[in-house]
């Protein structure tokens, strides 16, 4: 997980367009605040998205829908979980995005982009959000202090 987060913050600033000093961001600089966690999952597989799903919601049950953050950011296979005729959890997504208040559930977009070229349904469920970029998402968040997870 560990080399994971620092590819993510490479890669993140490799990709600025404009780097400078001020906008610079290392590891050593995540103060996790406590009840803020990123659970980030990148491949398809049915049990992973089961795994995410009881993992955020034990969760927000456990510290309390007030004191709790949740954001399940999906890319590449990852996103098979948040599209409409793909995901085998549709339902369970449905409820607990009704439950929870502090529970997001985001696509990367630079995968829809993809899919999209390659003809596939981009289609997402109601309660996904798009963001730009799922790296650009987790360093921002890493950079908030939230925790990170990769499932």
């Amino acid at each position: 997980a560990s080399f994971f987060i620092l590819a993510i913050g490479f890669l993140a600033g490799n990709w600025s367009a404009t780097p400078s000093l001020n906008d610079s961001f290392t590891l050593s600089m995540v103060n996790a605040a406590p009840g803020k966690v990123v659970l980030h999952i990148d491949e398809s597989d049915n049990e992973k998205f089961e795994h995410a799903l009881n993992q955020a919601e034990q969760l927000l049950k456990d510290y309390g829908k007030k004191n709790m953050q949740v954001d399940i950011v999906t890319s590449a296979g990852g996103i098979d979980l948040l599209r409409n005729n793909t995901s085998l959890h549709i339902e369970k997504v449905s409820a607990m995005k009704k439950n929870y208040d502090s529970l997001a559930f985001v696509a990367c977009n630079n995968t829809l982009a993809r899919l999209k070229k390659e003809g596939k349904s981009t289609e997402l469920l109601a309660e996904a959000e798009i963001a730009p970029s799922a790296v650009q998402y987790v360093v921002k968040r890493l950079q908030q202090g939230w925790s990170y997870v990769a499932i």
